[in-house]
């Protein structure tokens, strides 16, 4: 398993280094730390098998563990191999759950302080079960990356 582990399992941070933390992580109330991870989805149910497929991005706020609001942020579907569409997109967020992603998106994605949680096993799953395996720590990611566009 690799990849950015929900934050509410790690210690609580020192406050006289809060902020540092803060500034990867999301914000940090107190010892509440809240992350933004963002779901790929072609059809707004269930995990998009590769990112470049996706036609939306569902967002959830996520507080010490607890889901909380979500928006859907909708993307053209011509945007295949945009890889600034993606950051845009998903600016505000620390990671996006994805069934697959291409070397240049993740490259483009992480310069933006974006991690790419590459979960084949996810593609095709409710959106839910995986925020969920996520927020447990059983989400099993891959650091495989195939680009579908051929750049």
């Amino acid at each position: 398993m690799g990849g950015l582990s929900p934050p509410w399992q790690k210690p609580a941070p020192n406050l006289h280094k809060a902020e540092p933390y803060a500034a990867r992580h999301g914000l940090l109330w107190g010892y509440m730390q809240v992350t933004r991870i963002a779901i790929a989805t072609a059809d707004g149910v269930s995990v998009c098998d590769h990112l470049a497929r996706s036609a939306a991005f569902v967002v959830v706020e996520v507080n010490s563990g607890v889901p909380g609001g979500r928006v859907t942020r909708a993307r053209g579907t011509e945007a295949c191999g945009n890889h600034a569409t993606f950051v845009e997109m998903l600016a505000g967020c620390d990671a996006v759950i994805c069934g697959g992603i291409g070397q240049g998106a993740a490259v483009s994605l992480a310069a933006h302080g974006i991690r790419a949680l590459v979960s084949p096993a996810a593609a095709g799953t409710p959106i839910d079960d995986a925020l969920r395996a996520w927020i447990e720590g059983r989400l099993a990611t891959s650091d495989a990356r195939v680009c579908l566009c051929s750049h």
